[in-house]
């Protein structure tokens, strides 16, 4: 079992290991418990979550919410919301979100606003939730305007990732988190990087999530509100965000993300921003792990679904371009010169 502390306002620990559901227990003991999860992860680890909460806790009920980037909206937010306050349910008590990103998100929007705030413990099933979304105290849900432009910043009490979560996901599903692993790669982690080209990555799963959590805890302890240093998470996101949107969804977030590696590292090659073209070596693993390196939107598409990002600051935007890989910066433009920069 492996233990990473997050320092923020609130500081929580994070657990890595197999067949730990049972650590939920500490955050839910004594207590009324609503276990947040979709239909198909109820299906995997519905009962087990809920004998495990159940052992301990006051009150025990699963609301459950349709799988899927398009349920991630403010409907789903608000009969979430609805049924919480039919439970009940007060600031003493305890949400367990059980998922992907999107049930994470929806959880965590839902724990930070009702009644102004309750806890909530994210218990990740999926390789992305793992390494990304399930860390940092991001929350929120998806406008028709854009992807994630309302949200809060709620930390949670507790992280449980169980690796063996990861068994049940198809090879697609476990290769769009690879996507989130390789962005870390490019980012701060170069020889992790260099040991995914490598192949053989099931085999060291857990090494992985515990070197990108780690890596993730380092930006968000430096800048938890994301205002400066931590938006370099974002590499690869701002492009990525635009395709999820405009493909209405169809583009999962791991594969849009790695589209966006690939155009902003073009970019940035043939605006002398980096030196070396980097995109050369993040097609080269992109393509080993079977992910996309284009799409067919135009930069003109692109550059107007950009314009609705939450990242735009007045008359300009923070891109996150990489130097080499292991190192990103954030680069300001303007935005009436987005289409160009990334066409």
């Amino acid at each position: 079992m492996r233990k990473i502390t997050i320092n923020t306002d609130n500081d929580y620990d994070i657990y890595i290991g197999r067949n730990n559901f049972n650590l939920i227990e500490e955050k839910t003991a004594n207590k009324n418990v609503a276990i947040i999860t979709d239909e198909n992860v109820l299906e995997l680890y519905g009962t087990e979550i809920e004998n495990v909460v159940k052992n301990k806790s006051l009150k025990v009920n699963t609301i459950i919410i349709k799988a899927g980037e398009k349920q991630k909206n403010a409907e789903t937010v608000f009969e979430v919301l609805e049924k919480l306050a039919e439970l009940g349910m007060t600031r003493s008590d305890v949400i367990v979100s059980v998922g992907g990103g999107v049930v994470g998100d929806v959880a965590g929007f839902c724990a930070s606003v009702y009644l102004r705030g309750i806890k909530v413990v994210q218990v990740p099933t999926t390789l992305l939730a793992m390494v990304d979304s399930s860390v940092g105290g991001k929350t929120g849900f998806n406008l028709s305007s854009g992807k994630n432009l309302v949200g809060t910043f709620h930390q949670p009490s507790l992280v449980v990732c169980n690796l063996e979560t990861i068994k049940t996901l198809t090879k697609k599903e476990f290769n769009v988190g690879i996507a989130e692993v390789i962005k870390y790669g490019v980012i701060k982690e170069s020889e992790m990087f260099q040991q995914l080209s490598c192949g053989n990555v099931e085999n060291s799963v857990e090494d992985i999530v515990e070197k990108c959590i780690k890596s993730k805890k380092y930006f968000v302890e430096q800048d938890e509100k994301d205002c400066g240093v931590r938006q370099i998470l974002n590499f690869g996101h701002t492009i990525g965000h635009a395709i999820e949107k405009l493909s209405d969804y169809s583009v999962s977030h791991g594969e849009a993300v790695s589209i966006g590696m690939v155009m902003i590292s073009k970019s940035a090659f043939k605006n002398n921003i980096s030196k070396i073209d980097c995109s050369i070596e993040i097609i080269k693993i992109l393509e080993q792990f079977q992910l996309p390196t284009k799409t067919e939107f135009s930069s003109k598409e692109l550059a107007e679904a950009i314009l609705s990002d939450k990242k735009i600051n007045g008359g300009s935007i923070n891109l996150v371009v990489p130097i080499e890989i292991g190192k990103c910066e954030l680069l300001k433009i303007p935005v009436e010169n987005i289409e160009e920069f990334i066409r």
